[in-house]
């Protein structure tokens, strides 16, 4: 036997043309010896990829430039469009419409006092009236003369007593109101509590209310407060027991409350002592004094 070649390959049985499914052998082979043989090195780098060439892509138009209007001219523009009419909302049946609210004006003006009305005469009149202490009826205005007269006068026929019990005036005594309305806070609330030992107050007796007549009638004297319905002379109280003058000394005691009382409410008191017109009587007024001066004489017995 002769010695083989190593140059030869040995044979494997298989032609190194085509593998036995028909496969170049060569193709198989380089695709062994890439996946199996990392330590075979390339040859050199890979040739860079040819792009496949695409078709060429249409342009697309450009969209047209808007141009803006210029807006109509006044006298261009067509006429308004007219709004649609809304129909009238029919009302609810049976459902009464409601009430239109009315329209208010300015409020009227005050009126002014007039400037030409006459003046209340006496504010004290109403409420003494109809306060119910007195017993009494308006009287016609007097004037006499320039210096006499009384706006609003009354006559007073009775003081009525807190429990309702009537003292006469005896006679009825014409005068002013606010006197009226003094004497009667000082019969209710001084002289008959003061008395009541003496038995029920039921009358006085008066001898002048409104005079028209100077001081004590003495000519070229001063205007007496009688003049104006200002004062009263009383000449004795009647109680149940007995009647009380000014001079009666069985009755110092009750003649010195009444002095006391008498002085702190009224503006003059003149009895016994004072002069020889007072004597038998005892003088009472409102005359206004500066200062709120006082005139307070009376002797008791």
């Amino acid at each position: 036997m002769g010695t083989r070649d190593p140059a030869r390959p040995a044979a494997t049985g298989l032609a190194l043309g085509r593998t036995a499914r028909g496969r170049p052998a060569s193709a198989i082979l380089a695709l062994w010896c890439l996946t199996w043989s990392p330590g075979l090195a390339l040859a050199g780098p890979l040739p860079a990829p040819v792009p496949v060439p695409r078709p060429p892509v249409a342009a697309m138009p450009s969209a047209p430039a808007i141009v803006p209007l210029p807006l109509p001219r006044p006298e261009e523009a067509g006429p308004p469009l007219p709004l649609p009419s809304v129909p009238p909302r029919p009302e609810a049946a049976g459902a009464a419409p409601l009430p239109r609210a009315e329209a208010f004006g300015p409020p009227p003006p005050r009126r002014a006092p007039d400037p030409d009305a006459p003046p209340d005469p006496d504010p004290v009149c109403g409420p003494l009236l109809a306060g119910g202490k007195v017993v009494a009826r308006p009287a016609a205005a007097i004037a006499e003369g320039d210096a006499c007269g009384v706006a609003a006068p009354v006559t007073l026929a009775a003081v009525v007593l807190r429990g309702g019990r009537q003292v006469a005036l005896v006679p009825p005594a014409v005068m002013r109101c606010d006197l009226a309305d003094r004497l009667a806070d000082w019969v209710r609330d001084d002289v008959a509590p003061a008395t009541a030992a003496e038995g029920d107050l039921l009358g006085i007796a008066d001898a002048a209310a409104y005079v028209c007549r100077n001081r004590n009638w003495a000519a070229g004297a001063r205007v007496s407060e009688h003049a104006r319905g200002n004062a009263i002379d009383i000449l004795a109280f009647r109680f149940a027991r007995r009647t009380v003058g000014w001079k009666d000394p069985g009755a110092r005691d009750v003649l010195a409350a009444l002095r006391a009382s008498a002085c702190a409410r009224f503006a003059t008191v003149l009895g016994p002592g004072a002069d020889a017109f007072h004597e038998t009587d005892l003088h009472v007024d409102l005359e206004h004094r500066r200062n709120g001066f006082k005139l307070c004489q009376w002797t008791l017995p």
